[in-house]
Protein backbone atom coordinates (compact mmCIF):
# COMPACT_ATOMS: atom_id res chain seq x y z
CA UNK A 1 0.00 0.00 0.00
CA UNK A 2 1.35 3.44 -0.90
CA UNK A 3 1.83 5.98 1.86
CA UNK A 4 -0.27 9.10 1.78
CA UNK A 5 1.37 12.50 1.31
CA UNK A 6 0.59 13.29 4.96
CA UNK A 7 2.28 10.09 6.14
CA UNK A 8 5.38 10.84 4.09
CA UNK A 9 5.53 14.40 5.44
CA UNK A 10 5.12 13.11 8.98
CA UNK A 11 7.92 10.56 8.55
CA UNK A 12 10.22 13.15 7.01
CA UNK A 13 9.45 15.60 9.80
CA UNK A 14 10.22 13.03 12.47
CA UNK A 15 13.40 11.84 10.77
CA UNK A 16 14.84 15.33 10.41
CA UNK A 17 13.70 16.41 13.85
CA UNK A 18 14.67 13.53 16.07
CA UNK A 19 17.63 11.87 14.40
CA UNK A 20 19.58 14.89 13.21
CA UNK A 21 23.08 14.32 14.61
CA UNK A 22 24.56 17.34 12.88
CA UNK A 23 25.96 20.09 15.05
CA UNK A 24 22.93 22.29 14.42
CA UNK A 25 20.64 19.36 15.22
CA UNK A 26 22.45 18.70 18.48
CA UNK A 27 22.30 22.38 19.40
CA UNK A 28 18.59 22.52 18.60
CA UNK A 29 17.75 19.39 20.55
CA UNK A 30 19.97 20.42 23.48
CA UNK A 31 18.27 23.80 23.53
CA UNK A 32 14.83 22.18 23.55
CA UNK A 33 15.87 19.80 26.34
CA UNK A 34 17.38 22.57 28.48
CA UNK A 35 14.40 24.86 27.90
CA UNK A 36 11.93 22.23 29.07
CA UNK A 37 14.03 21.36 32.11
CA UNK A 38 14.59 24.98 33.16
CA UNK A 39 12.38 26.76 35.70
CA UNK A 40 8.97 27.26 34.11
CA UNK A 41 9.66 24.72 31.38
CA UNK A 42 6.84 22.46 32.46
CA UNK A 43 4.40 25.31 31.77
CA UNK A 44 5.49 25.77 28.13
CA UNK A 45 3.47 24.60 25.15
CA UNK A 46 5.62 21.85 23.65
CA UNK A 47 4.76 22.43 20.00
CA UNK A 48 5.22 26.20 20.23
CA UNK A 49 8.55 25.78 22.01
CA UNK A 50 9.68 23.14 19.50
CA UNK A 51 8.78 25.35 16.53
CA UNK A 52 10.39 28.49 17.97
CA UNK A 53 13.66 26.75 18.79
CA UNK A 54 13.66 24.86 15.51
CA UNK A 55 13.19 28.07 13.54
CA UNK A 56 16.10 29.58 15.45
CA UNK A 57 18.54 26.65 15.18
CA UNK A 58 17.42 24.63 12.15
CA UNK A 59 15.55 27.03 9.85
CA UNK A 60 13.88 25.74 6.73
CA UNK A 61 13.17 22.22 8.01
CA UNK A 62 9.50 21.34 7.48
CA UNK A 63 7.27 20.41 10.40
CA UNK A 64 3.90 18.70 10.26
CA UNK A 65 1.66 20.36 12.83
CA UNK A 66 0.36 17.93 15.41
CA UNK A 67 3.10 15.37 14.74
CA UNK A 68 4.74 15.79 18.21
CA UNK A 69 8.26 14.58 17.27
CA UNK A 70 9.49 15.27 20.82
CA UNK A 71 7.24 12.42 22.03
CA UNK A 72 9.31 9.86 20.12
CA UNK A 73 12.62 11.29 21.32
CA UNK A 74 13.80 8.61 23.73
CA UNK A 75 15.97 10.97 25.78
CA UNK A 76 13.00 13.14 26.62
CA UNK A 77 10.88 10.24 27.84
CA UNK A 78 13.40 8.29 29.95
CA UNK A 79 14.55 10.79 32.56
CA UNK A 80 17.65 12.06 30.76
CA UNK A 81 16.61 15.48 32.05
CA UNK A 82 18.67 18.31 30.59
CA UNK A 83 21.55 15.98 29.76
CA UNK A 84 21.39 16.00 25.99
CA UNK A 85 23.91 18.84 25.75
CA UNK A 86 26.49 16.29 27.00
CA UNK A 87 26.73 14.99 23.44
CA UNK A 88 28.14 18.35 22.36
CA UNK A 89 30.73 18.22 25.13
CA UNK A 90 31.76 14.73 24.03
CA UNK A 91 32.45 16.19 20.57
CA UNK A 92 34.60 18.93 22.11
CA UNK A 93 36.61 16.43 24.17
CA UNK A 94 36.95 13.95 21.29
CA UNK A 95 38.35 16.65 18.98
CA UNK A 96 40.78 17.75 21.70
CA UNK A 97 42.00 14.18 22.19
CA UNK A 98 42.31 13.48 18.47
CA UNK A 99 44.27 16.70 17.96
CA UNK A 100 47.06 15.08 19.98
CA UNK A 101 47.28 12.31 17.40
CA UNK A 102 47.05 14.70 14.44
CA UNK A 103 49.88 16.76 15.90
CA UNK A 104 52.16 13.74 15.43
CA UNK A 105 51.84 14.01 11.66
CA UNK A 106 50.18 11.81 9.03
CA UNK A 107 50.98 8.64 10.97
CA UNK A 108 49.88 10.15 14.27
CA UNK A 109 46.76 8.02 14.66
CA UNK A 110 49.01 4.95 14.36
CA UNK A 111 51.68 6.21 16.77
CA UNK A 112 52.22 3.28 19.18
CA UNK A 113 53.50 5.37 22.11
CA UNK A 114 50.61 7.80 21.95
CA UNK A 115 48.18 4.93 21.42
CA UNK A 116 49.49 3.23 24.56
CA UNK A 117 49.21 6.51 26.49
CA UNK A 118 45.59 6.82 25.32
CA UNK A 119 44.95 3.26 26.40
CA UNK A 120 46.52 3.77 29.85
CA UNK A 121 45.06 7.23 30.55
CA UNK A 122 41.61 6.97 28.97
CA UNK A 123 40.53 3.42 28.17
CA UNK A 124 41.93 1.39 31.09
CA UNK A 125 40.67 3.56 33.97
CA UNK A 126 37.18 3.67 32.43
CA UNK A 127 34.96 5.03 35.19
CA UNK A 128 37.43 4.61 38.06
CA UNK A 129 38.53 8.25 37.71
CA UNK A 130 36.42 11.27 36.79
CA UNK A 131 36.47 11.97 33.07
CA UNK A 132 38.02 15.37 33.68
CA UNK A 133 40.97 13.72 35.45
CA UNK A 134 41.48 11.21 32.63
CA UNK A 135 41.48 14.05 30.08
CA UNK A 136 43.97 16.02 32.17
CA UNK A 137 46.22 12.94 32.49
CA UNK A 138 46.26 12.30 28.75
CA UNK A 139 46.44 15.88 27.53
CA UNK A 140 48.83 17.13 30.22
CA UNK A 141 46.58 20.20 30.52
CA UNK A 142 42.96 21.12 31.02
CA UNK A 143 40.84 20.24 27.96
CA UNK A 144 39.72 23.12 25.76
CA UNK A 145 37.53 23.75 22.74
CA UNK A 146 40.29 24.87 20.36
CA UNK A 147 40.32 21.71 18.19
CA UNK A 148 36.53 21.63 18.08
CA UNK A 149 36.32 25.25 16.99
CA UNK A 150 39.14 24.77 14.49
CA UNK A 151 37.25 21.84 13.00
CA UNK A 152 34.35 24.24 12.49
CA UNK A 153 36.66 26.73 10.79
CA UNK A 154 36.82 29.04 13.80
CA UNK A 155 40.21 30.05 15.15
CA UNK A 156 39.51 31.27 18.66
CA UNK A 157 42.74 30.42 20.55
CA UNK A 158 42.65 28.77 23.96
CA UNK A 159 39.39 29.25 25.79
Amino acid sequence: MLATVTEVRLCNSLAVSVSDNSLTGLIFMSSFDLTLHSPGGSELDLETTWLELRAKHVPGVPHTLGSAPWASWLHMTTGYNAGYYGYLWSEVFAKDLYAQFKARGPNGPLNPELGMKFRKDILEPCAIHPGSQMLLNFLGREPNSDAFLQDLGINAGSQ
